[in-house]
């Protein structure tokens, strides 16, 4: 009998698979999405919401930055003639 079989045998609890953690079913899905894509290093639920608190943060700064940095004028406000079936 080799080692691996004889600790098999003795202690038969010790193999099984130990079940994933996952956040309870009370809090939000993005809480949860949170807490189980951070894989463990975040299980409070405040800890979550300041992580998504940030990503919110985050891009409406982007967003602004983007949107103000874009380059592109606004309207003129001059109306273009569009050469139409009845054009002269």
């Amino acid at each position: 009998m080799d080692l691996l079989s004889q600790y098999k045998q003795d202690r038969p609890e010790a193999l099984r698979p130990t079940p994933q953690w996952e956040p309870p079913k009370e809090f939000g899905f993005f809480i949860r999405l949170v807490m189980r894509l951070s894989g463990g290093r975040i299980r409070e639920v405040n800890r979550a919401s300041y992580v998504l608190l940030g990503i919110a943060i985050i891009t409406v700064i982007v967003s602004a930055v983007l949107y103000f940095q874009s380059g592109t004028p606004g309207p003129s406000g001059r109306i273009i003639p569009v050469a139409g079936p009845n054009a002269r």
